[in-house]
C-alpha cells in the first residue's frame, strides 16, 4: 500500500506591475488545498513447474485487485487588504468544495508455458481485467495470448556454419485492454444554478456542464509480431530483426466538440477510431574482451508507419490544435496555414486573395483552394507529429578497475509546432523573441518577420509554417564513469567512485526547450505549448561495502 498526504497554500497579494497586469484588493486571492491518495494493491499468485524427460511445464494463475482512493478538500478566499493576515477567515468572500474518488480494479491471470527439448517452446496466457472507470455492463475485458518459438541450433539435424552459434525463430499473437480514462468520464453532469435572461429579470434553470459517453469502454489492442534472433563467433555478435503489427480498435481519446454544444471542456471522451502501427525492429550486439579491457556496443533502429483505419461511424476527421487527424493518414498531423511572403505594399494586397486587415509588413497566407478569400479552408497537411523512426546506441567498458557507459538516444522523420515560439512572436504587451528585433518596416523590407502591432489585426501569428519545425533529435540520455579503489583491509569489503550524467546534452535544429516534449492530447501531439522539459541531472556517487 501506498499513501500520499498534502497541504499546500498559495497567496496572491494585491499588487501593481503595470498597467497590463493588476492585483487589485479585491482580486488578492488565498488558495488552500488539502488531501490524501491510498493505493493498495493485493496479488495472489500461484504457480506450478516441472519437467519431465525433454518435457517442461510451468504454470500460473492469479488474482490481483487494486483500489485506488482520493480525497480533496480546496478552500479559497477572495479580497484582502495589504496588511491583513493571509487566512482564509479574513477574506472577504470564502469558498470550499470536496473531491473524492475511488478507483477499483480487478484481474484474473492464468499463464501456461511448455518446452520441448529446449527446441520447442509455446506460452498462452488468458486474463480478465474489470475497471470502475466503466459502466457496469462495459467494465470487463478479456484477454488472451500466443508466442512460440523454435531454437534451430538445438535441433540434431541441423548443422550451422562454423562461425554461426545460435539461430531462433519466434512469433505471436496477443490482445491488450487500456483503461486510461477519468473518474466518472461515462457520467454527464449539469449545473442545477444556471441563469438566464427572462425580460427584464433572470430565471434559474440547468445546463451541460460537460458531455460524457454513456457506453465508453475498454480500448482493445493486438500485436502480431514475427522474428529472428542468431549469434555469431560464440555469442559475441548478437543480432535480432522483428517485424510487428499493432491495431487498436475502439481507441480511447478526448474528441473536440462544436463549442455550439455548450459544454465546457469542449471535447468528450470516447471511443474515437481504428488505428494500426506497424514497423521494423533490429538489434545488435558486441561484446570481446582484449587483454582484460572488456566492452560491449549495442544498437537498435525501429521504423514505425501509424495509419488512422476509420474513425467513429462516419470517418469525420477529428481537428485539434495546429492538427487534424482523418483516415489514410497518421494520428495528430499539423493542419495550418502556409505562409507566401509579407506584403510590401497596398497594390500588393489588392492583387491578393482577399484578407480583410491586411496592411504592408503583414504575412501573406496562401490562398490554397484559389477561392480569392483567406479562410480555414485554406490550410494543409505539414507534416507527421510520430516519428517514423527511433534509434538506440550503447557502450559499456571496464579496465583496471575502471568502467564507462554511454546512452544515446534518438528519433526523425516528424515534425512539431513551437507553439512557445510563436506566442514570443505576438506583437503584444508580453516577452518577445530576439527575432523580433528584425521586424518589418519601410526600410527593413527584407525579413521574414511581421510588423509588430497591438491586437494582432491580420492573425500574422495564427499557426502556419513559419512555426512547424523538424522534431529530429540524438540525445545523449545516459553517460557514467566509475573506479573501483584497490582495497587491502578487512573493514571496508568494496569502494567505488562514480559521476553520472542524464540528459547531457541533445543534438537538434529545434528551437523549443526540447523536441521530445510532452503533448497536448492525442490529436494535437506535435503542439509545443511550453510544457516542461526533461529534466537534466549529474549525480556524484560513493558507494561503500563491509
Amino acid at each position: 500500500a501506498d499513501r500520499l498526504d498534502w497541504n499546500t497554500r498559495q497567496f496572491t497579494p494585491p499588487s501593481d506591475l503595470g498597467w497590463y497586469y493588476i492585483t487589485t484588493n479585491e482580486e488578492a486571492s488565498l488558495d488552500a488545498t488539502r488531501g490524501n491518495q491510498t493505493r493498495t494493491i493485493l496479488d495472489n499468485l500461484l504457480s506450478y513447474n516441472n519437467s519431465f524427460g525433454d518435457h517442461t511445464i510451468g504454470a500460473l494463475v492469479g488474482y490481483v485487485q487494486e483500489r485506488n482512493m482520493h480525497s480533496n478538500l480546496i478552500t479559497r478566499g477572495v479580497g484582502f487588504v495589504p496588511g491583513e493576515i493571509s487566512q482564509i477567515e479574513y477574506a472577504d468572500a470564502q469558498s470550499a468544495r470536496e473531491y473524492n474518488s475511488t478507483i477499483t480494479g480487478l484481474s484474473y491471470l492464468s499463464r501456461l508455458n511448455y518446452g520441448f527439448a529446449d527446441r520447442y517452446l509455446l506460452t498462452i496466457n488468458f486474463r480478465q481485467d474489470r475497471s470502475s472507470l466503466f459502466s457496469e455492463e462495459n467494465n470487463t475485458g478479456n484477454y488472451y495470448s500466443v508466442a512460440a518459438a523454435w531454437k534451430l541450433h538445438n535441433e540434431p539435424w541441423l548443422t550451422l556454419p562454423s562461425f554461426m552459434n545460435s539461430l531462433k525463430i519466434r512469433g505471436g499473437y496477443g490482445q491488450l485492454g487500456n483503461n486510461t480514462i477519468g473518474v466518472y468520464d461515462y457520467v454527464a453532469t449539469v449545473n442545477p444554478f444556471a441563469f438566464y435572461p427572462f425580460g427584464d429579470a433572470y430565471g434559474t434553470g440547468v445546463t451541460a456542464i460537460d458531455l460524457k459517453d454513456p457506453n465508453v469502454k475498454w480500448e482493445d489492442t493486438e500485436t502480431t509480431n514475427a522474428a529472428i534472433e542468431f549469434g555469431l563467433f560464440e555469442s559475441r555478435l548478437e543480432f535480432s530483426a522483428e517485424y510487428y503489427i499493432k491495431k487498436s480498435t475502439d481507441l480511447l481519446a478526448d474528441v473536440p466538440l462544436p463549442y455550439s454544444t455548450g459544454a465546457f471542456p469542449a471535447n468528450i471522451t470516447t471511443n474515437a477510431a481504428v488505428v494500426q502501427n506497424n514497423g521494423l525492429e533490429f538489434a545488435a550486439l558486441y561484446r570481446n574482451n582484449v587483454n582484460g579491457f572488456r566492452y560491449s556496443v549495442g544498437a537498435n533502429l525501429g521504423t514505425l508507419k501509424n495509419e488512422v483505419l476509420s474513425i467513429g461511424e462516419d470517418d469525420i476527421p477529428i481537428s485539434g490544435a495546429g492538427s487534424r487527424t482523418e483516415v489514410g493518414r497518421s494520428i495528430g498531423e499539423i493542419y495550418v496555414f502556409e505562409v507566401e511572403g509579407i506584403f510590401q505594399s497596398q497594390e500588393e494586397i489588392d492583387m491578393h486573395a482577399l484578407q480583410p486587415n491586411a496592411a504592408p509588413g503583414d504575412i501573406k497566407f496562401k490562398d490554397l483552394n484559389e477561392d480569392g478569400l483567406i479562410t480555414d479552408d485554406d490550410r494543409s497537411f505539414q507534416g507527421a507529429t510520430i516519428p517514423k523512426y527511433s534509434y538506440g546506441f550503447n557502450f559499456n567498458a571496464d579496465y583496471k578497475g575502471f568502467d564507462f557507459y554511454l546512452f544515446l538516444q534518438g528519433a526523425g522523420g516528424h515534425k512539431v509546432i513551437n507553439n512557445t515560439y510563436a506566442q514570443l512572436m505576438l506583437g503584444d504587451y508580453v516577452n518577445h523573441h530576439t527575432d523580433m528585433l528584425d521586424y518589418w518596416t519601410e526600410t527593413n523590407t527584407d525579413t521574414d518577420i511581421p510588423r509588430p502591432v497591438i491586437g494582432d489585426p491580420n492573425a500574422n501569428n495564427r499557426l502556419s509554417d513559419r512555426f512547424v519545425e523538424s522534431g529530429n533529435y540524438l540525445r545523449i540520455q545516459a553517460i557514467e564513469i566509475g573506479y573501483n579503489l584497490p582495497l587491502d583491509n578487512n573493514i571496508i569489503r568494496s569502494a567505488r567512485i562514480s559521476v553520472s550524467g542524464q540528459n547531457v546534452y541533445t543534438f537538434t535544429k529545434y528551437r523549443g526547450f526540447d523536441p521530445d516534449f510532452i503533448s497536448d492530447g492525442l490529436f494535437a501531439r506535435g503542439f509545443d505549448s511550453g510544457s516542461f522539459p526533461n529534466p537534466r541531472g549529474i549525480l556524484f556517487g560513493l558507494q561503500v561495502g563491509f
